[in-house]
């Protein structure tokens, strides 16, 4: 069986050309936002995080070199014991070298989960894409070539009022299997912010799990860049995602 780990990319606030306003036209990446940003990490990203069933994973934030002192002190309380390694880089590319450096030493592949820092995993997801990626990491069928993409197909958004059943196909809550590569200057790829996670499908194998329980949440607030509410209002969450989600209630958007 080839060395293996798994690691979670989470883009804190890097400059990022096609972000740079809001879905209402506010800029971002200023203070307010970053204010507005580090709440919503804390209060729906990160417990989502620390409730993990399955701890075997490494967190790598992504921060913005500029300023990154000042909001390296903040994050690092948040994290709640979690094995989470700050990442400083100047744009929203040079972070590759750093990550690169983090490894020692080099595991062959790499299991890399998606999370955007102001969503949620349910609380099971490390070990649920642990327990089916694994083994093609040791024995992949020949006809599948890496990445591999496995992705959770029903989740959830949540917009402080309303959860809303979503079956979204190549979200952005997917976990890659990728290779090593000599020539990435990441010591691995491609990596899930190399291609839109709408085009995944148009060049890689996709593992689909059209699973019952929603397997993530994305959050609906006024400072999206993009995302909007949409899917099939739920009245009331059943048990089990009451127990993974039940806490965004007292969440404000």
């Amino acid at each position: 069986m080839p060395d293996l780990q798994h690691v979670v990319l989470t883009r804190f606030n890097l400059p990022i050309k096609d972000f740079a306003k809001d879905r209402s036209g506010q800029t971002t990446l200023t203070e307010e936002w970053l204010e507005h940003r580090l709440r919503l990490f804390h209060d729906v990203c990160v417990p989502s995080m620390v409730a993990q069933t399955c701890r075997r994973f490494r967190w790598f934030l992504l921060i913005d070199a500029a300023g990154a002192a000042s909001l390296r002190s903040r994050l690092e309380p948040m994290l709640g014991g979690i094995d989470a390694v700050i990442l400083e880089s100047p744009n929203s590319s040079a972070w590759r070298a750093g990550f690169r450096k983090a490894f020692s030493p080099m595991p062959d592949r790499l299991l890399v989960t998606r999370l955007d820092n102001d969503d949620a995993l349910h609380p099971d997801y490390m070990r649920r894409a642990q327990e089916i990626l694994i083994p093609y990491a040791g024995d992949r069928p020949d006809f599948l070539d890496l990445p591999l993409v496995l992705n959770f197909s029903h989740g959830m958004c949540w917009d402080g009022e309303q959860f809303r059943r979503m079956t979204f196909r190549q979200n952005a809550f997917a976990t890659w299997l990728v290779d090593r590569s000599e020539h990435d200057p990441a010591g691995f790829a491609p990596l899930p912010f190399d291609i839109s996670h709408v085009k995944v499908g148009e060049r890689f194998s996709i593992i689909d799990l059209r699973q019952e329980e929603p397997m993530w949440v994305q959050f609906i607030h006024d400072r999206n860049v993009s995302n909007k509410a949409w899917g099939q209002p739920i009245d009331a969450l059943p048990v089990s995602s009451e127990r993974a989600f039940g806490y965004l209630r007292v969440t404000p958007p």
